[in-house]
Formats: C-alpha cells, sequence, structure tokens
C-alpha cells in the first residue's frame, strides 16, 4: 500500500506541475480507483489541496484574475473534498460510491446558483430601466431556480440513500453547513485583518 501510494503521489505531483489547471475532480478519480485505505486517500486529498496552494502563490502578477479565482475554487474544492471524508469517516466502499454522485450534485447546483446570480445581476443593472412585465419574467425566472435548486436536492438525496446510511446522509448535510459557516468565518477574519492594516498604516 506505501509503495503505490509514493507511486501515485509522485503521478499526482508531475500532473500538477505540468498543468495547474488539471481538474481536482480528474485527480481525484485516480484517488479512488487506485487507493483503497480511506487514511491515505485523506492524506492525498489533502496534500493536493497544499501543493495546488503553493502552485498558487507562484502565479506572476500578469496572468488574468479570472484564473486566479478559478485556482481559488480548486483550493476550495479540495479542502471541502478533505473536510467531508474527514468528517463522514467513509470507508472504501462508500467513498468509491458517494463521490461521483456528490461531484455531480456540485456541479449541477453550482449551475443553478450561477443562473440565479446571472438573474439577479440582470435584474439591478436594468431594474430603472426594465418594464413591469421585463422585471415579471426575472422574477419568474428566478423563482423557477429556486423551484429547480429543491428538486436537484430531493433526487440527490434519494441517490445519497442508496449508496450511504441515512446517518452519513444527514452528517453530510450537517458537514456542509460546518464547512459554509468556517468560510464564513475566515472571510471575516480576513476581512477584518485588511481593516486593521489600514488603520495601523494611517497611524504610521
Amino acid at each position: 500500500m506505501i509503495n503505490t501510494h509514493n507511486k501515485l503521489l509522485i503521478e499526482l505531483f508531475s500532473k500538477i506541475s505540468s498543468n495547474s489547471r488539471i481538474s481536482f475532480h480528474k485527480l481525484i478519480s485516480i484517488c479512488h480507483s487506485r487507493l483503497q485505505n480511506r487514511s491515505v486517500l485523506l492524506l492525498t486529498i489533502i496534500l493536493f489541496s497544499t501543493m495546488q496552494f503553493f502552485v498558487g502563490v507562484s502565479i506572476i502578477n500578469a496572468q488574468a484574475s479570472k484564473e486566479q479565482v478559478s485556482q481559488r475554487i480548486e483550493q476550495l474544492r479540495a479542502q471541502k473534498i478533505a473536510f467531508i471524508t474527514q468528517q463522514l469517516q467513509l470507508s472504501p466502499l462508500e467513498a468509491q460510491l458517494f463521490w461521483p454522485v456528490y461531484n455531480e450534485f456540485v456541479l449541477k447546483k453550482e449551475e443553478i446558483s450561477n443562473q440565479q446570480k446571472q438573474l439577479a445581476d440582470q435584474l439591478n443593472k436594468g431594474w430603472s430601466d426594465f418594464t413591469d412585465k421585463q422585471k415579471e419574467d426575472v422574477a419568474d425566472k428566478l423563482i423557477q431556480s429556486r423551484v429547480n435548486l429543491a428538486k436537484l436536492e430531493a433526487d440527490y438525496h434519494m441517490r445519497f440513500k442508496q449508496v450511504l446510511p441515512i446517518s452519513k446522509v444527514l452528517k453530510l448535510y450537517q458537514v456542509e453547513n460546518q464547512f459554509k459557516s468556517e468560510l464564513i468565518r475566515q472571510l471575516k477574519s480576513q476581512q477584518q485583518q485588511k481593516v486593521n492594516d489600514v488603520r495601523e498604516r494611517r497611524k504610521d
């Protein structure tokens, strides 16, 4: 197992070094298919997240901000995967069955969230120029997107129950909320630190 793990880590490092934008989901699928030990799998996920962080640090300032944002999203996904894996304590078989379903769910959920954001931006930017009919159309689409999201969550709730015991399905929902709360806490802390730094510079 150790030799297999070492070989896989070398392969992952090589892929990341040669292509910093390689999909995290592609790499995690490699891990699932070739690692059977949960602790080793978790270590690999964390290592990937760490290496991605250092790759991000090395990005030159001339690169587009969109690429940096995309890379940051990949880092957050890696952290979320590691957090869920640790908290749910998935067996190798559970992990093999669960992650493809969950990754599919997340991608579809992100599509709906992006649609909601686009609609909200459209409404905010054109509010003063929109007719009542145009406002109604956008509002109807926003509500429909919420309905679609609720349906998506209901559909995948049934699929999660097919691959995990109900106790771990409920734990998943709790862990997702915990991860969101931690991200919000970190964001507020970073914002407060920036405010404090500005105040300190003004004192000087």
